[in-house]
């Protein structure tokens, strides 16, 4: 029985910051696409100690049945 197994596992506390203006923070947002799939992810860097937060990702397949370009797929990313 694998679910009972599930179980057995902690429960895992993710903390997610919000906040990310202020001085000396810079919002870095990258996208890339291909004829099966698009996502862009956005990182929060401090100019000041170099540290860089993840802020938001996101994946998708590409649409079905539709021929879209590798540019047009990127701004879907984006």
């Amino acid at each position: 029985d694998r679910i009972s197994d599930l179980t057995a596992f902690p429960p895992v506390t993710l903390w997610v910051p919000r906040r990310v203006a202020g001085a000396g923070n810079v919002l870095e947002v990258f996208c890339d696409a291909s004829s099966k799939a698009y996502g862009a992810v956005a990182y929060a860097t401090d100019i000041s100690s170099g540290t860089r937060r993840l802020v938001a990702a996101k994946s998708r397949l590409a649409p079905n049945g539709v021929k879209l370009s590798t540019p047009r797929m990127e701004l879907m990313g984006a």
